[in-house]
């Protein structure tokens, strides 16, 4: 979730599906942190637009907004800021793990918040990955090297 007026990301979660269920525990966690909002404003996925998170809005009399069906660029920053995360060289096929994900992400988050620009992010993303295959070359496990290069 990202405050569109400050462009400051109050929450931000990464798992292995979509669901309405996690987005309601993503939108709770986020609103007992940072307050509840007045206004959320979301695209029009299946999470967002789904029962459990209406009724979750509906309780809390937050007014919902989505975007205009077939327009992508209703709110250019979270456009921006998506693509920045589906595009990057390291997501999401290249993660080892769930936790690999959710530190790249983290990192994305510590970025943005720090007034990163989406060039300065992707440079900083390719420099950490580049530096960590050399620390894994400079320092193989035993067995790590020779089992992935055998076909």
């Amino acid at each position: 979730m990202i405050d569109i007026y400050s462009c400051y990301i109050v929450g931000a979660k990464v798992h292995p599906a979509e669901s309405a269920v996690l987005a309601t525990e993503m939108m709770t966690e986020t609103f007992s942190i940072h307050g509840t909002l007045q206004v959320v404003h979301a695209d029009r996925g299946t999470s967002m637009t789904s029962k459990t998170v209406a009724a979750l809005l509906s309780d809390l009399e937050v007014t919902k907004s989505h975007s205009r069906p077939r327009v992508s660029n209703d709110n250019p920053f979270s456009e921006a800021w998506f693509k920045t995360l589906k595009f990057a060289p390291v997501f999401p096929e290249s993660f080892g793990s769930l936790g690999d994900a959710r530190r790249t992400q983290d990192y994305v988050v510590k970025r943005t918040s720090e007034g990163k620009g989406e060039k300065e992010i992707m440079r900083c993303l390719k420099r950490y990955v580049a530096r960590e295959i050399y620390r894994v070359l400079q320092n193989p496990r035993p067995g790590l090297l020779t089992n992935d290069l055998a076909c």
